[in-house]
């Protein structure tokens, strides 16, 4: 039994992340999908701004990690839908709007 429950604890401490994810983490991921996500709406040159997303998204949530899973998918699923949503809403932002908004964004920066 106590073999058991440490073995089952020393799995349990291994599979932790390094670093846990914060609510500024999700913030942050989910306003920059959003951002990127209107802006290829607008067909705006997100080629920079995405690289650099993608650099602190494999930062934070580690390639082939469950957060990678789950918090990639989040990502896609926020950026496509303000994709979608500038495409096909007549209240959607101007994409002028949407360029300052872009050029103005505080994207995240790998530390």
């Amino acid at each position: 039994m106590r073999f058991s429950v440490w073995f089952c604890s020393a799995i349990l401490l291994a599979a932790r992340p390094a670093f846990a994810v914060t609510e500024a983490d999700l913030d942050k991921m989910q306003s920059s999908a959003a951002m990127l996500g209107q802006a290829i709406g607008c067909k705006i040159d997100v080629k920079s701004a995405s690289g650099g997303v993608n650099r602190w998204m494999d930062e934070k949530f580690p390639v082939g990690s469950a957060d990678n899973d789950n918090y990639g998918f989040r990502f896609g699923e926020t950026l496509q839908r303000a994709q979608e949503y500038q495409t096909s809403h007549a209240d959607a932002d101007s994409c002028a709007k949407v360029k300052a908004a872009f050029d103005a964004f505080d994207w995240p920066k790998s530390p």
